[in-house]
C-alpha cells in the first residue's frame, strides 16, 4: 500500500443501525422525514437504497445510478456546532470517503470542492448535507453520499467512474457503506485542525501544498481555511483570500 495510508486516519468498526430499502425516492428525503415524524433517533443511523427514483446532489441536481450497483445512503449526526462551522461537516465526510478508498482500495482520490471525490479526473462519489438549525447551532445533519461501485455505463456529461472500472474488481455496495460510515464516526472525533489538514492534502491534487496557483501566478503560503466558497492563504504579507474554484493547488 502506498504512503497515503500513513497520512489518512483509519478506524475499526463501530456499531450503527442500517435500514435498507430496495427502491426509494431518496435516502436523504426518507431520513429527513423520519426525523420530522419521530424526532431524535440513534446517531449515525443509516438509510440505504438499491435504487433511488429521485436521487439528488447539491443544488437539486439529479443523481443517476443503476439499481443495486452503487452505495447510496444517508446517515444522521448531531454535531451541535455553530452554523458557521458547516464546512467541517463536508470536510469530515470527504475525508471519511477518502480514508475508506485509500485503505480498502489502495487508490489515490482527490477532493473537488465542495462535495465531489474524483479519481483519475472523474467523479467517483458525491456528498449532500442537509441541516436543522436552532439558535445558530446545527441540531442535526443528514449526510447523504453516493459512491459509484459496480456501475460501468454513465452519461458522458457526468464524467463519472466506478470502483469496478478503477480496480477491475466487483464490490459489495453494503460493505462500502459500512466502511465509510465507520470512518466518518472515527474522523468526527478528531480535532478539526487534523481533519482540515487531511482535507487540504487531498484538495484539488493529492500532496503537501506549497500554496495556490491563481491564473499563471504561484502564491506561496499556508492554506488556513476553505469556507463559503473561498480559500484563505496565510502569506508573508498577510492573509489572502480567493474564490476556491478559481485557483489550483501548488504541490
Amino acid at each position: 500500500m502506498h504512503h497515503l495510508s500513513k497520512i489518512i486516519p483509519f478506524f475499526t468498526f463501530s456499531n450503527f443501525h442500517i435500514c435498507k430499502f430496495d427502491t426509494i425516492s431518496s435516502t436523504q428525503d426518507e431520513l429527513k422525514n423520519i426525523l420530522k415524524k419521530i424526532g431524535k433517533i440513534p446517531e449515525f443511523s443509516v438509510i440505504s437504497a438499491g435504487f433511488q427514483t429521485a436521487g439528488k446532489g447539491r443544488m437539486n441536481r439529479k443523481w443517476l445510478a443503476e439499481k443495486n450497483q452503487n452505495a447510496l445512503f444517508s446517515f444522521v449526526t448531531y454535531p451541535g456546532m455553530h452554523v458557521n462551522r458547516l464546512e467541517l461537516l463536508y470536510q469530515q465526510a470527504a475525508v471519511a470517503i477518502i480514508s475508506a478508498l485509500v485503505h480498502y482500495a489502495d487508490i489515490r482520490p482527490v477532493i473537488k470542492y465542495p462535495n465531489d471525490i474524483l479519481v483519475q479526473g472523474r467523479k467517483l462519489a458525491g456528498i449532500l448535507i442537509d441541516t436543522a438549525i436552532h439558535k445558530n447551532k446545527i441540531e442535526h445533519a443528514v449526510i447523504g453520499m453516493g459512491v459509484n461501485i459496480n456501475q460501468t455505463k454513465f452519461d458522458r456529461s457526468l464524467h463519472a467512474v466506478s470502483l469496478l472500472e478503477i480496480t477491475g474488481k466487483k464490490n459489495n455496495p453494503a460493505t462500502w457503506i459500512e466502511r465509510i460510515v465507520n470512518q466518518y464516526i472515527g474522523i468526527s472525533k478528531l480535532p478539526p485542525e487534523t481533519i482540515f489538514e487531511t482535507y487540504v492534502y487531498f484538495w484539488n491534487q493529492a500532496g503537501k501544498k506549497k500554496g495556490i496557483i491563481s491564473g499563471d501566478t504561484k502564491i506561496a503560503g499556508e492554506i488556513k481555511a476553505i469556507r463559503n466558497d473561498r480559500i484563505f492563504l496565510k502569506t508573508k504579507t498577510g492573509i489572502l483570500s480567493f474564490p476556491v474554484k478559481e485557483v489550483k493547488a501548488w504541490v
